[in-house]
């Protein structure tokens, strides 16, 4: 009688892949609205793809239900600095976080992994514009513009307002450089 011995060598790779560095600025500037681009360290190769979405929690446990942007991974190993861009004017819908959902399949095989970042929509919008024309002259004007800024305005995203001439009905606006930008 002889006893034969197989061997049999698994290799295991544990992969620990989570997504960092989440960054978010939003420069859409209407209240209710969002836009701009989202940066984070994600993984890459085969099998990824990083969606965003709004959520109610960091552990995405109730979310937007479809992404705001998708990106799949480029070819490679590790991890790399990563950016999709929310369309402007997405609507919010007041979800409080903005998170990444990395998902990973191979062989049959899926793996989550969500990272979070907390959600501010940017109110730029002003009230009240008022001009009145003090200068006589003909085909010139002069004077103050004034407005009533948003309730409130995110001043680290939120830095000027660009004052432009436009026709009735916005038909055509001067961006002409005789114009001053006011901040």
């Amino acid at each position: 009688l002889r006893l034969a011995h197989l061997l049999t060598v698994l290799q295991l790779f544990d992969v620990q892949h989570i997504a960092s560095g989440l960054l978010f600025a939003d420069l859409d500037a209407d209240l209710g609205e969002v836009g701009g681009g989202v940066s984070f360290t994600g993984s890459v190769g085969t099998g990824w793809v990083h969606g965003v979405f709004f959520a109610n929690d960091s552990n995405m446990s109730n979310h937007s239900g479809f992404p705001v942007c998708t990106l799949p991974a480029p070819p490679g190993n590790g991890t790399l600095a990563l950016e999709c861009v929310i369309p402007m004017n997405t609507p919010w819908e007041h979800y409080p976080y903005l998170t990444v959902l990395s998902v990973h399949s191979h062989n049959g095989s899926t793996e989550r992994q969500v990272q979070a970042t907390a959600l501010r929509d940017i109110d730029g919008s002003i009230s009240g514009l008022n001009f009145s024309d003090l200068d006589l002259d003909a085909e010139q004007i002069a004077g103050d513009v004034m407005w009533t800024e948003a309730a409130q305005p995110d001043s680290a995203n939120l830095t000027k307002y660009d004052i432009f001439l436009a026709s009735a009905g916005w038909q055509s606006i001067s961006s002409s450089s005789n114009w001053t930008s006011l901040s």
